[in-house]
């Protein structure tokens, strides 16, 4: 599955331009525009709940013969659909189960090894709070999972990191800091001024998203600033 990978601006850059237009460059202010940028990211993320093609990734696990779970990578959000988790192996989809449904199903039959049918995810109970797909029955054998997911953005921290999100579409994230820039700086007209800029660029980014995502013509959500 192809994944965006981010090629352009870089925080540094978003750093720069937010300074200039707010007409204030002190370490302490491009701290403040770090945390507004990812702010912004975050938003942009979620507006539909998540649900973008740049933010699709997939990752090959191999299980060993007797495994039941899999660690889940650090940036897992959550499966992309009910078709998202499959043994590569035998060419197989497995069926995804709510906790209750999972538990009451292993309750009710004896321990068994064989091809896995079906799958939960768990937070697991460890100070790393890793999270865990937890499969049924126990693999009979060495096999690959695949699993299709969306995943978490990461945190811009480094003068060198780059958003994730669609180069066309990070122009937003300096829109979004210069509103909270001129709201710092107590100058109301000018954060209006972004604030409208930013509006429009998510309007337009949900035009985008409505175009070439199946799923968005039932994510409708309220916007959220």
């Amino acid at each position: 599955m192809d994944t965006y990978t981010g090629n352009g601006f870089t925080l540094l850059d978003i750093q720069d331009e937010v300074c200039r237009r707010c007409f204030k460059d002190t370490g302490t202010f491009r701290s403040l525009i770090t945390a507004w940028v990812n702010e912004a990211q975050q938003k942009i993320a979620t507006i539909a709940n998540g649900r973008w093609w740049w933010l699709e990734k997939s990752v090959e696990v191999p299980v060993s013969s007797g495994d039941d779970e899999i660690d889940l990578p650090a940036d897992f959000f959550e499966p992309i659909d009910n078709a998202s988790v499959r043994d590569a192996t035998c060419n197989v989809i497995l069926t995804p189960m709510n906790h209750a449904e999972f538990q009451r199903r292993n309750l009710s039959e004896s321990p068994q090894t064989g091809r896995p049918n079906r799958y939960c995810i768990f937070a697991h109970n460890d100070t790393a709070c890793a999270r865990k797909l937890k499969f049924k029955p126990s693999s009979d054998t060495p096999r690959t999972i695949v699993i299709d997911y969306y995943k978490i953005l990461p945190i811009l921290a480094g003068d060198n990191d780059t958003p994730q999100i669609p180069y066309w579409y990070q122009h937003l994230l300096i829109e979004f800091a210069v509103m909270r820039g001129q709201e710092y700086r107590q100058m109301p007209e000018q954060a209006t001024l972004a604030r409208n800029n930013w509006i429009d660029g998510l309007q337009q980014l949900m035009v985008e998203a409505d175009t070439n995502n199946h799923l968005q013509g039932a994510l409708r959500p309220k916007w959220r600033w």
